[in-house]
């Protein structure tokens, strides 16, 4: 069952609001950690070649340079390779939801120095 603070995450997601971390009991410090909502979808054929981890770190160096602290991104937990690439660029797990086979992960990276 997903926490009170993950299902406000995917609301305000889908509701296209600007992050999935406003709705939380201390909205204001995660939204302060983690402000940078990232979605990167790269097309197989370009896969492994670079362009994922530029598009990453190009996104990750904008949001330092907009002086916020951090970044958030879900991906599916079966999605094994994007999440070993997200923790091979400094991505850490922040919180599990659903089914292990068929749930997500919150993976968050902070930009800050």
């Amino acid at each position: 069952m997903e926490k009170k603070v993950v299902k406000g995450l995917r609301k305000a997601v889908w509701g296209a609001e600007c992050s999935m971390l406003l709705v939380a009991e201390d909205e204001e410090d995660i939204l302060e950690r983690w402000s940078g909502h990232l979605h990167v979808n790269v097309l197989s054929g370009w896969q492994r070649s670079g362009w994922g981890r530029m598009l990453v770190n190009a996104f990750c160096n904008g949001v330092k340079r907009e002086g916020k602290r951090g970044v958030h991104l879900d991906v599916g937990v079966s999605n094994a390779g994007a999440r070993a690439f997200y923790k091979v660029l400094g991505f850490g797990e922040l919180e599990r939801v659903g089914k292990k086979e068929e749930g997500a992960v919150t993976l968050v990276k902070r930009v800050e120095f």
